[in-house]
């Protein structure tokens, strides 16, 4: 009988698999991790795997892979262990020279500019820190001439992240931390933001970036329409150009949500 429900759930491979994925995920989300213990299960299950390759219990085996590759995926980001150069340990409320590389591109709105800077060098009282870790900065004015990969210098006060704290609210701290970004910086004046030179980038990187402006160039003949801005929203990310009464009214309706997917799925179909 058992053999018969092992072999039903293999007939839709990917049903267990993802399940057992998933639930690596949220095993470490709330577990931390165990030094050396992860690898050594790791490799126990790699090794019996390949040994059993041509036998039933490799199925298994497959199982316990992917609830530890899921397990794996989200650890690094929920339980970090950061360097003691992390930017997380500069954090004082006070202000710093930053230089860093700009990681994204800007979101730019009427009065501010917002966009992530992988950190390189924090300065304060003639000594300089080299550093790691992502910064949030909004800069008080909208901001045409920074770009993704361009290399700037600010002078901005560092803070810690933080959230609303409504219960079941969004954890805007947790949500940027999983994407490296552990700290915030405003910068009160535009001419406290300086623009040092463009880094070099990967192909790979290039030639998105060069097709993302293709589009946007294409999208930019249509007529000057509330649904030229939301049509770029949906398709590439960008929502520098939706009016603030477009925003307000998708917030009233409850479909702000749909221009904070980043053009995901327009993009895969």
């Amino acid at each position: 009988m058992a053999t018969e429900e092992t072999h039903r759930a293999f007939v839709r491979p990917i049903i267990p698999v993802l399940l057992s994925y998933m639930g690596g995920i949220i095993t470490g989300f709330y577990v931390p991790p165990v030094p050396g213990l992860f690898w050594i299960l790791w490799g126990t299950c790699l090794f019996s795997l390949f040994t059993t390759i041509k036998a039933r219990p490799c199925r298994c085996h497959l199982l316990v892979l992917f609830f530890f590759l899921g397990c794996w995926s989200l650890q690094s980001s929920a339980w970090p262990s950061l360097p003691s150069n992390h930017i997380t340990n500069f954090i004082d409320g006070e202000h710093w020279h930053i230089v860093g590389t700009v990681m994204e591109t800007p979101q730019r709105d009427m009065d501010r500019t917002r966009f992530t800077v992988r950190a390189e060098s924090l300065t304060r009282d003639q000594k300089s820190h080299v550093v790691t870790g992502g910064i949030r900065i909004t800069v008080q004015k909208r901001v045409e001439d920074i770009d993704k990969g361009d290399r700037i210098a600010c002078l901005a006060k560092l803070k810690e992240l933080w959230n609303f704290n409504n219960p079941g609210g969004f954890d805007y701290k947790r949500h940027m931390a999983f994407r490296g970004v552990r700290a915030s910086a405003f910068v009160s004046r535009p001419e406290r933001l300086i623009r040092l030179h463009t880094t070099a980038r990967g192909w790979l990187s290039f030639m998105t970036d060069r097709t993302r402006k293709a589009i946007s160039v294409l999208l930019e003949k249509l007529p000057p329409q509330d649904s030229r801005a939301v049509l770029k929203a949906l398709v590439l990310g960008d929502r520098n150009d939706i009016s603030e009464k477009t925003r307000d009214t998708l917030r009233r309706i409850g479909g702000a949500h749909l221009l904070a997917i980043s053009g995901l799925h327009i993009g895969m179909i």
